[in-house]
């Protein structure tokens, strides 16, 4: 099983895969859409840039795409249920294709040359995890290797002798392309298989962690430039070549989960910031440093609240640290918008004063700062914690994403024993939250809520909803 949650048009959308079959809720429990594989759905991920859909299957990663209501459906249209949303198919890629021969990483350097044997069929990878970057142009999949694939169709052309700069910028101009190609642009082994695999919130970076393992790897491309001999004349600057580097980050005992805090896309914050829960129940919160000369990380913040083995940590994501949203899309819309008439009724008057001779400025009202945390002068992060027995803590830290750095203060502002059945091992994997719906979400096929409907009061206006999956259902 599965569970993967977005924000498609302003509504929230979660997707639930269990065996081949995928079904797609909206936040009031409807049903919109069904996909129906072939293969058995071991994960998925949602594009947070346009909305498209990527499962991962044994051996293979499919990528659908959402289709408005007016558009007619093609022939490969996959859903069998649907009332307002379609999803129709886009593309496949082989979890199991070499690395492109383009890319510096083209093989990996600790894992040794394999001998080819026709007779001997290779097993299909199964995937564990699957994340989209920022920009939709690149997945990386966790399986028994750490892999990593780029669009192709997406990519710009290289400079070369006949080809110039300004030249392949001009070429690449133009409407996105209808078709994906995928490539693979790195593959790394490791020992054991990955246990989760995440982009950055900028797409600078991506963490892995294996399984048992007591380091989470931070991936990120490191660029060599050129070498040029000053005593010879160059047609043309050959481009910088770039290489995947990696930063790992040491705990003391093996890691249960890693998670990016993500950043605001209006707002900007300076910085990367990971959140990790090892085995001894300490959450440790990592803080990128703010030199641009090299990739540094500290540890900024330690939550010792014993959380017990199986326990889960994740961020809450409030609407001052939460985006896109669609209140602030809309918002950001509205005030270009104004700001674009703005400009041509200014334009406009000082034209016909100037042309009447008496020069005049028209000076007209602009639109207020958004009041996204008025008389909040820090920044304000929220975790929540869910131990083993039930027992849920959030804790609020302030001051975590402020530039100039300074010491986060950490804390708790709720603590709810036994506000979920007790249930032994939790899997940081099985468990699910959004905190911004306000409606229950109940469809046809999971049971009653298990949580009391007044808890979530201690965060008004937002109300938390968790999501537990359990052998046979979701519960809520």
């Amino acid at each position: 099983m599965a569970l993967s949650w977005t924000i498609l048009g302003g509504k929230e959308l979660l997707a639930y895969a269990e065996g081949c079959k995928v079904s797609i809720f909206t936040s009031c429990g409807q049903e919109v859409s069904v996909l129906q594989l072939d293969d058995e759905v071991h994960c998925l991920s949602w594009c947070k840039k346009d909305g498209r859909l990527a499962l991962g299957c044994r051996g293979a990663v499919h990528i659908y795409t959402p289709m408005s209501e007016s558009t007619d459906a093609p022939n490969d249209l996959m859903p069998t249920h649907t009332n307002t949303l379609w999803y129709k198919y886009k593309s496949t890629f082989d979890l199991a294709m070499a690395v492109s021969d383009e890319h510096e990483c083209a093989t990996d350097p600790g894992q040794p040359a394999e001998e080819a044997h026709e007779d001997e069929p290779k097993p299909k990878p199964v995937p564990t995890c699957i994340h989209w970057n920022v920009m939709g142009d690149r997945l990386v999949v966790g399986q028994g290797s750490l892999t990593l694939w780029e669009d192709a169709a997406l990519r710009p052309p290289k400079r070369t002798k006949d080809t110039p700069s300004w030249r392949a910028e001009q070429q690449h101009t133009g409407p996105k392309p209808e078709h994906e190609d995928w490539e693979k642009v790195m593959e790394r082994h490791f020992e054991r298989p990955i246990r989760c695999a995440t982009c950055g919130p900028d797409g600078r970076l991506v963490a892995s962690v294996a399984q048992e393992a007591k380091e989470v790897q931070l991936w990120f491309m490191e660029v060599i430039q050129p070498i040029l001999d000053p005593g010879k004349n160059y047609d043309f600057i050959p481009d910088p070549t770039t290489r995947f580097a990696t930063m790992p980050l040491r705990h003391p005992v093996p890691i249960c989960s890693a998670e990016w805090l993500r950043k605001d896309l209006y707002k900007g914050f300076g910085s990367n910031v990971l959140m990790t829960l090892a085995t001894d129940g300490v959450v440790r919160i990592w803080s990128e440093s703010s030199m641009q000369e090299t990739l540094t990380f500290h540890l900024s913040t330690v939550l010792t609240n014993d959380c017990s083995v199986g326990g889960v940590v994740h961020w809450l994501e409030t609407p001052y640290n939460l985006a896109p949203q669609s209140n602030l899309l809309d918002y950001a819309l509205e005030l270009k918008k104004a700001e674009k008439e703005e400009w041509d009724r200014e334009e406009g008057y000082q034209r016909a004063s100037t042309m009447a001779g008496h020069p005049m400025r028209h000076r007209s009202e602009t639109l207020p700062r958004h009041p996204e945390a008025p008389g909040i002068t820090e920044s304000q992060s929220w975790v929540l914690m869910l131990d083993v027995d039930g027992g849920i803590s959030i804790f609020l830290i302030q001051g975590l994403a402020d530039l100039p750095r300074r010491t986060p203060k950490v804390l708790r502002t709720v603590h709810i024993p036994c506000a979920v059945p007790a249930m032994s091992p939790f899997l940081w994997e099985q468990f699910y939250y959004d905190p911004l719906l306000n409606a229950a979400y109940s469809p046809s096929h999971c049971p009653a809520s298990c949580l009391d409907r007044h808890w979530g009061a201690a965060l008004e206006p937002q109300q938390v909803v968790l999501f537990l999956k359990t052998p046979n259902a979701v519960e809520k």
